[in-house]
């Protein structure tokens, strides 16, 4: 998927998934379970991992969730 392999695509996604984690203020070092909706290929997902959350993600695309399981 070309989506998954942009660069410029990838760190769009990363910097909202970064915001949307300031937005929420979860207090440092409290880890939580977060839902992704309209995860697609898990770009953001992999920022959750990094900052200590679980996560699950659904998106409406077999297409897309098929490139976040590899």
């Amino acid at each position: 998927m070309k989506y998954a392999l942009n660069s410029r695509m990838i760190e769009i996604q990363r910097e909202l998934a970064t915001r949307a984690l300031e937005i929420l203020a979860i207090p440092r070092g409290q880890q939580r379970l977060l839902l992704d909706v309209g995860a697609g290929t898990g770009i953001s997902g992999s920022i959750l991992s990094e900052t200590g959350h679980m996560w699950v993600g659904t998106d409406i695309s077999m297409g897309m969730l098929n490139v976040s399981m590899k």
